[in-house]
């Protein structure tokens, strides 16, 4: 429970200077990356005792969280920045390819919908979207989900 809070109070920082500075911090991921790297020891996997199990789903959770945005920015030309790619990659660690693939279900259609409501009523039809709070909101609820089923 309490890496899970930490994990909240990462993300809302995260998202937080998103939407301030339209960025994510090479930096700050840098620093976040040993805290994804304890999930290991926290989550379901560790226990399990087979070694292989204990990489392979935390792994493919990143290739998953990674790869669907890395597709996404290469689909729309850059529409998502690096800095949200690595941090899907680094929370697909540790919420594993099926928490990070429920997470990007509720983010991106929020993201979408936010979209649309911003380009209707600002009129602008070129803005840019920051992507970690949506995303945060998707892992917010797989927190939940995770913690309460």
């Amino acid at each position: 429970m309490f890496y899970y809070s930490l994990l909240i109070l990462f993300l809302t920082t995260f998202a937080v200077y998103d939407v301030q500075h339209k960025r994510v911090p090479d930096l700050a991921l840098v620093c976040f990356l040993p805290f994804v790297l304890l999930s290991l020891f926290i989550n379901d996997g560790a226990d399990s005792g087979y070694p292989l199990f204990t990489w392979m789903l935390p792994a493919l959770g990143a290739i998953f969280g990674g790869g669907i945005l890395l597709s996404a920015a290469m689909i729309t030309n850059g529409g998502i920045g690096g800095g949200d790619i690595k941090l899907a990659a680094m929370l697909g660690f540790v919420y594993g390819p099926y928490g990070i693939l429920l997470a990007l279900f509720f983010s991106v259609p929020l993201a979408f919908l936010f979209g649309l409501y911003e380009r209707k009523y600002t009129g602008n039809r070129f803005f840019s979207l920051p992507f970690v709070p949506f995303l945060a909101i998707g892992c917010y609820a797989v927190t939940i989900l995770k913690l309460y089923q």
